[in-house]
C-alpha cells in the first residue's frame, strides 16, 4: 500500500429509528455529533488532528449550516472546516467521495465523513416518483410482486437474525441520548414489513467514517481497516434509479 492510499481507520453509527420514534427528540446535527464523538473515541485521536468534516444530510429543517452545527456540537475543534452535502439518497456517499479526493490530493491527512438525518424534523415533499416495486418491474421483467415481497421478507429476517446474533454490535453504539434498539421497516414482523415494501423508510440516525492517508495513519498509529479503491458518480431516470449503481460500477 502506498503512503498516498486512502484508508478507513474507524467507523461508528447510531441505531436507526423510524420518524416520530425513539430518536425524534434529536435533530440531525445532534445525531451527527454523537456519531462523530464516538468515532473519535474509538480511534483515540486528538480532535485537533482532524482536517475537516464532510456530512451528507437531508433537508435539516431549521438549521442554516448543519455541518457547522455538527462541528460545534461535537468534540471537534471549532476551527475544523466543514461542508454539508444534500444529494437525496447518496449524500453520505458523496461526502465520502469528497473526502477521498482531498486526501488523495494530499491537501488533508485525516477527515471525518458520513451522513445523518432526522426525518422527524424534516418536512417530506410529496411523492413524485413511482413506487420502488414499479421501478423493479420495469427493470427486471419476470420478477413478480410476490417474488419481491418474498425477497423483502427474507432480507428483513436475515437482518433481524444478524442483529440478534450480535453481528451489528461493532458498528452501532448507544449513549444516554441515543439508546434505542434498531427498528426494521414497518415493524418487527417480516411479513408485514414486506407487505409495506422493504424500501428505504423515513428514519432518524447517523453514521460516520474516519478516513486517513496511509501515511497519516502510520504516523498516528492507526490500523487501516480497509482501503478505498475508487469512487464514481452517476445519475439516471428517476423511475429507474435502481439501475444507477450499474452505471457507477462501469465507470
Amino acid at each position: 500500500m502506498t503512503e498516498n492510499a486512502v484508508v478507513i481507520v474507524a467507523y461508528a453509527r447510531t441505531p436507526f429509528a423510524r420518524a416520530g420514534g425513539a430518536l425524534s427528540a434529536l435533530p440531525a446535527h445532534r445525531l451527527g455529533a454523537l456519531a462523530v464523538d464516538e468515532l473519535l473515541r474509538r480511534a483515540a485521536v486528538d480532535p485537533e488532528q482532524v482536517d475537516g468534516l464532510y456530512a451528507g444530510l437531508g433537508l435539516a429543517a431549521g438549521v442554516r449550516a448543519p455541518a457547522r452545527e455538527i462541528v460545534l456540537a461535537s468534540a471537534l475543534a471549532d476551527a475544523t472546516p466543514s461542508l454539508a452535502v444534500n444529494r437525496a439518497a447518496c449524500s453520505g456517499m458523496t461526502a465520502l467521495g469528497l473526502a477521498l479526493r482531498e486526501l488523495a490530493l494530499g491537501t488533508a491527512g485525516l477527515i471525518v465523513c458520513g451522513g445523518c438525518d432526522s426525518a422527524s424534523h424534516t418536512p417530506l415533499p410529496a411523492q413524485r416518483e413511482p413506487p420502488a416495486q414499479s421501478a423493479a418491474e420495469a427493470l427486471a421483467l419476470g420478477i413478480s410482486p410476490a417474488m419481491q415481497q418474498a425477497w423483502a421478507a427474507r432480507s428483513i429476517a436475515c437482518f433481524r437474525a444478524a442483529d440478534e446474533a450480535g453481528y451489528l454490535h461493532a458498528e452501532r453504539f448507544r449513549t444516554e441520548d441515543c439508546a434505542t434498539d434498531e427498528v426494521t421497516p414497518a415493524g418487527g414482523d417480516a411479513a408485514a414489513a414486506a407487505a409495506h415494501g422493504a424500501t428505504a423508510q423515513a428514519a432518524d440516525g447517523a453514521a460516520f467514517l474516519l478516513l486517513a492517508t496511509a501515511r497519516k495513519a502510520a504516523q498516528l498509529g492507526l490500523e487501516p481497516l480497509a482501503r478505498i479503491a475508487g469512487y464514481a458518480q452517476a445519475a439516471g431516470e428517476p423511475a429507474l434509479d435502481a439501475s444507477v449503481a450499474v452505471a457507477a460500477t462501469r465507470q
